[in-house]
């Protein structure tokens, strides 16, 4: 009975042997890595330990572990406090390369806008803090 089922297998692999195509050799895209000095290794792990800031902490320890050779994407998933997209962790890999620690802080003007007018509540406005009305 053993040798039936194995001739059975035998049969079945020579019928599909050359029925599926090979797969094609897709270039395999190198893990993007990054090379520290100990002078810059030491900045960021005074970074990743005492910013004020914890998103700077944040991708200080993102960098430091991509350093140690873990693919980025994986520290993205799981390297951190909260997974984040792999993109957003190449995006701070790409901005420590071009620049150095000096751009890892979020520029003033980013983000959402004040909703309100900010003379509105120093004395521009009209009585009581509102809006003075456009003129018709």
């Amino acid at each position: 009975m053993k040798s039936t089922r194995l001739m059975i297998f035998k049969n079945l692999i020579r019928y599909t042997e050359g029925a599926i195509p090979a797969a094609p050799e897709e270039p395999i895209m190198p893990r993007r890595q990054l090379v520290l000095s100990e002078t810059q290794r030491q900045e960021l792990v005074q970074m990743r330990d005492h910013a004020r800031q914890p998103y700077v902490r944040e991708r200080a320890a993102a960098l430091l572990k991509i350093a140690d050779g873990l693919p980025a994407a994986r520290v993205a998933r799981q390297g951190l406090l909260r997974p984040r997209r792999p993109d957003t962790v190449y995006e701070w890999l790409d901005r420590y390369q071009a620049t150095g620690s000096a751009d890892m802080k979020v520029h003033p003007g980013r983000g959402r806008k004040p909703a309100f007018s900010p003379s509105a509540f120093h004395g521009g406005g009209g009585p009581h803090g509102t809006a003075t009305p456009l003129p018709t």
